[in-house]
């Protein structure tokens, strides 16, 4: 019969003087994982069997593995059976299929309904598929309704590679109005735009955990197609734009079910040319920090900080590269209410467990940053900023789902403005 022996640092001490000692581990059994394939679960372990393993390995093996975000708990227990030594892994899996109603009303005006359907651990392997519809109308004016629909597909470890693909595409149709002239009537046009990327992806090393360095590279086109529907003509014309896409990236954010802790950083490019059938010349630089930090054991509150740079050469569809307000960058300032071809942005947040719920937290935070014409703006200052509070509900029995709300202080204006959604900050 199978002896249950003492936690995993007790087996792994030496007889005197508690000096860790290597482990030969003989075998890894996994119950619990009724969808996900064990070799998902194994390749994060990274434990070679019938080799000195230490206590820092298992802790960093079992860590590896609640980081795929696939399970509502993860634990590695030892047992000695028949002379050989066995880690037997319980996991929890969380809910793989979330249909999301969408619905959000923001400050100025607009509302936006729809729906969101998300298939996570597709097949038991971590593929995850994401598709969201959504109706975007005024509440304040006569601009008529957006629609848009996107769909995405990832697959970590393609085909049991160490090669990942990301595909999506998004299209988005609505009615562009263009200001009349005096003694003259408007110009209505009926634009689609469609956006399509293919990507494929290498983590540098051979095996081992979802962390480290990864490598991305593909291509990106965006369409834009107009329809004449009345006033002058001569406004719009049809026009598209291929660039290849990079990213170099290290990651190394822990999960902890309620919080995170640790770094990721990492480089992006988009390069736009002629000879690639793009009817643009451009090419856009990000560069991008989050670091999440624990301020106490238990991860009970915390420091979330997020610094952004990005500069850009040539225009694209005759806009600027960037912009910033809303939700996901600037809060406190309308959506792409700051555009330009280079910016920097910092985004501070403080979390706090709220009661004894530690999927509840609190959160204050500040968002600092600005768009500028040029990159050699960048030197000119005058951020915008802005300050506020907030909550997010941690939802531990889906994939990577945070209820978030809001309200941010525009500093500048003195107007305040609420926002809503089902994942982070960042």
């Amino acid at each position: 019969m199978a002896n249950r022996l003492a936690p995993l640092c007790a087996l792994l001490l030496a007889p005197l003087g508690g000096t860790p000692q290597a482990l030969t581990l003989d075998a890894v059994r996994i119950e619990g994982n009724e969808v996900t394939k064990e070799r998902v679960i194994t390749r994060e372990l990274h434990l070679p069997l019938g080799t000195p393993i230490t206590q820092a390995q298992l802790d960093e093996g079992l860590q590896a593995v609640r980081d795929l975000g696939l399970f509502q708990r993860v634990d590695g227990t030892l047992l000695e059976e028949q002379g050989r030594t066995v880690l037997q892994i319980q996991v929890e899996e969380k809910l793989y299929l979330l249909p999301i109603p969408r619905l959000d009303l923001k400050p100025e005006g607009d509302m936006m309904y729809g729906a969101e359907l998300r298939l996570d651990n597709i097949g038991g392997l971590n593929q995850r598929v994401k598709l969201v519809y959504r109706n975007k109308r005024s509440l304040v004016d006569d601009l008529p309704m957006q629609r848009e629909l996107e769909l995405g597909y990832y697959y970590p470890y393609a085909f049991d590679t160490p090669f990942s693909l990301d595909l999506s595409t998004r299209m988005d149709r609505t009615i562009e109005i263009s200001e009349p002239p005096a003694a003259s009537e408007g110009t209505q046009y009926l634009r689609d735009y469609h956006q399509t990327h293919a990507k494929l992806g290498r983590w540098l090393d051979n095996e081992g955990p979802s962390r480290g360095w990864h490598l991305t590279t593909g291509l990106l086109h965006r369409q834009r197609d107009y329809e004449h529907l009345s006033g002058d003509l001569g406004i719009h014309r049809n026009s598209r734009a291929m660039a290849l896409i990079g990213e170099l990236s290290y990651q190394g954010v822990h999960d902890h079910y309620y919080f995170r802790s640790g770094h990721t950083y990492g480089y992006q490019l988009e390069l736009g040319s002629p000879p690639l059938g793009s009817e643009y010349s451009y090419h856009r630089n990000q560069l991008y920090l989050r670091r999440y930090q624990p301020l106490s054991d238990d991860g009970h509150h915390s420091l979330h900080t997020q610094l952004k740079l990005g500069v850009a050469n040539g225009m694209l569809f005759d806009d600027y590269a960037f912009s910033l307000g809303g939700a996901d960058s600037l809060r406190g300032y309308a959506a792409d209410e700051n555009k330009g071809n280079a910016y920097l942005l910092l985004n501070l947040e403080y979390l706090h467990r709220i009661g004894g719920y530690p999927q509840l937290r609190g959160l204050a935070f500040t968002d600092i940053g600005r768009a500028y014409p040029t990159p050699n703006d960048l030197r000119r200052g005058g951020y915008k900023y802005s300050v506020g509070i907030g909550l997010r509900w941690k939802m531990q029995s889906f994939v990577n789902i945070t209820l978030s709300t809001d309200y941010a202080y525009n500093v500048e204006t003195g107007a305040g403005r609420t926002y809503f959604s089902t994942s982070g900050s960042f």
